[in-house]
């Protein structure tokens, strides 16, 4: 799209020709084949992160840096708030994700990244709730996070006070760096 300044996206897992993007100008749907971009219209704060749950291509979760989560069952057409757990500070801002990550061999399991403090939540019911998740890399948020691709449970993340790591899907946090 051209009035978009892009912000994150996303590729489906069945087919990498379709894909889900996000921006200051709104959010977007390229499907296979197609060749325009295609407005998604929801009313939804700017999303920082997107990603489709893997093993189910109508399933994405998205977060707001300051409104939360949304989850979507529908690929994309219709988004319900996804952020029970989260914190409510007293401006009634929501932390939502800054950075999504999905363990491939259990698609329940979901780990973020948010920019405020502990800066990582997991969800073990596919994002539909959080806990928070002490990383030792506290007093601030996280940057991002993700699971190792060959190393099944092994995850990391990263801040601007180093980097943890986490093998037991994201319960338990070592400081790496």
């Amino acid at each position: 799209p051209l009035d978009l300044r892009l912000v994150t996206g996303t590729v489906a897992p069945t087919d990498t020709r379709s894909m889900i993007v996000s921006g200051v100008g709104g959010l977007f749907r390229l499907v296979a084949g197609a060749s325009t971009w295609e407005p998604i219209r929801v009313p939804l704060p700017t999303i920082t992160a997107i990603r489709y749950d893997q093993s189910d291509p109508n399933h994405l979760i998205a977060g707001t840096e300051l409104h939360g989560n949304f989850i979507t069952r529908d690929g994309g057409s219709t988004w319900i708030p996804s952020s029970l757990g989260l914190p409510h500070d007293r401006y009634g801002t929501i932390p939502g994700a800054i950075s999504l990550a999905q363990l491939q061999s259990d698609s329940a399991v979901w780990l973020m990244a948010t920019a405020v403090a502990p800066g990582v939540f997991r969800s073990v019911n596919g994002g539909r709730s959080w806990k928070p998740v002490t990383t030792v890399l506290a007093p601030g948020g996280a940057t991002s996070v993700s699971f190792h691709s060959e190393a099944d449970g092994t995850a990391f993340v990263t801040s601007d006070r180093g980097m943890a790591l986490s093998t037991d899907r994201g319960q338990t946090w070592t400081p790496v760096a």
